[in-house]
């Protein structure tokens, strides 16, 4: 007997070295509660697996972090408390920091509004590809929140998170652009340039005389052209008046352009054939 249990024991240890090491499943890493002055890290164990090439939404959504079968995220709920009537303008900040264990390794943090399994997008995340650490940004929230930790590449040691209630001081911001601090101001000696600008007062009549264009004013070209006549001797016959920059053509009779066009088609036709009829009358003389 004493003999099978020495013999039990180098096997147990041959088995348990032979047996792979498998990562553990994604983690739900529980509730973290924020509020006014909160200025807090924790620290995480490593998240073991590396996330597929260009992951959906809805594989790093947190249900999904949540499930045992995913090993490259972990998960959070956030819940950010704000007292009633609280009057400060605040911001939360979220740091994402963590240990590399190889050059590639690469952590993003996504924020949801909601912990829905299948839509919606994050309200905020950082997954640049150089940034390190991470940071995120919230404009006064409240209630719920969740977060989500992905491991976009290679290995880790471990990470941290850091949340920071930060309040916003209204006079370190820029001036409302429609305030009148906000106007350009002029001093008296030295007014700005106006040249070729319309000024207070100028009158934006027909001529648009404020820009100096009241002698601009459409011309009129004369064409002529050669046509046959009933002898068969080429004459010159004008065109129709028309105005540069008008749409219709004036004519002294009121025609149309198009009228016109007819008009001289017609007579250029009857001028043809007068002038095939009379030589072939003279070839028969």
């Amino acid at each position: 007997m004493r003999y099978a249990r020495l013999l039990t024991v180098p096997v147990l240890a041959t088995l348990l070295a032979l047996t792979p090491v498998v990562p553990s499943g994604a983690e739900d890493r529980g509730t973290v509660e924020v509020g006014p002055g909160a200025s807090f890290t924790n620290n995480y164990p490593p998240i073991p697996a590396t996330a597929p090439p260009a992951p959906l939404f809805a594989q790093i959504r947190p249900p999904g972090c949540r499930d045992q079968n995913r090993a490259y995220c972990d998960a959070f709920k956030m819940e950010i408390n704000v007292p009633e009537n609280y009057q400060e303008i605040y911001q939360v900040e979220i740091v994402l920091d963590w240990k590399k264990r190889t050059d590639t390794n690469r952590l993003n943090i996504h924020v949801w509004g909601t912990d829905d399994p299948v839509s919606g997008a994050p309200v905020a995340q950082d997954n640049t590809a150089t940034n390190k650490p991470k940071r995120v940004l919230l404009g006064e929230p409240e209630g719920t929140l969740w977060i989500t930790i992905v491991n976009f590449a290679g290995l880790n040691d471990g990470y941290s998170l850091t949340f920071n209630w930060k309040l916003v001081d209204l006079g370190a911001l820029p001036p409302d652009p429609g305030s009148p601090d906000s106007a350009p101001s002029f001093s008296t000696d030295s007014p700005p340039a106006t040249r070729g600008l319309p000024q207070a007062g100028d009158s934006f009549g027909a001529d648009d005389s404020a820009f100096g264009g009241s002698d601009i004013k459409p011309t009129a070209r004369t064409r002529k052209v050669l046509i046959p006549g009933p002898d068969g001797e080429l004459r010159s016959v004008a065109l129709p008046v028309i105005a540069r920059g008008e749409r219709a053509a004036a004519s002294p009779s009121g025609l149309s352009s198009f009228t016109v066009f007819l008009i001289m088609l017609l007579l250029t036709s009857a001028a043809a054939v007068g002038f095939f009829v009379l030589k072939a009358k003279r070839h028969r003389a």
